[in-house]
């Protein structure tokens, strides 16, 4: 009976383990969209009365291994990619957002589009 509980408790810390792995793996590994500029990931936190973004939270995108200037959102909490001017506004180090004047956002950013190049087949 011990022997069985002690078993189940190892899977399930196992399982957990294989979780966080395969998580991480997915952070380095897959690309979401192509940027030459700066990868962002953001999310509109307030509007102005006409709509537009006022206050905009960004942090900077997960590069992708072996696949240079394509980016994922992985685990960022984010709605939105961008693909912005390297040297728009400053970016706070990976792992951490900072929010901004969401006109900025407008100024120094774009959406990445279908132009783009299309995702590597090894990168998905």
């Amino acid at each position: 009976m011990y022997f069985s509980k002690s078993l189940v408790a190892l899977a399930i810390v196992a399982s957990g383990f294989a979780a966080v792995a395969g998580k991480t793996n997915a952070k380095n590994r897959k690309c979401t969209f192509y940027c030459r500029g700066q990868g962002v990931c953001a999310v509109v936190l307030e509007r102005d009365p006409v709509g537009a973004p006022s206050v905009t939270t960004v942090q900077r995108a997960n590069p992708t291994d072996n696949f240079e200037d394509f980016y994922n959102c992985v685990d960022t909490h984010t709605t939105t990619n961008f693909c912005c001017s390297p040297d728009g506004f400053p970016l706070p180090i990976i792992g951490t957002t900072r929010t901004i004047r969401g006109d900025l956002v407008d100024r120094k950013c774009r959406e990445p589009t279908d132009q783009d190049p299309h995702l590597p087949a090894g990168c998905r």
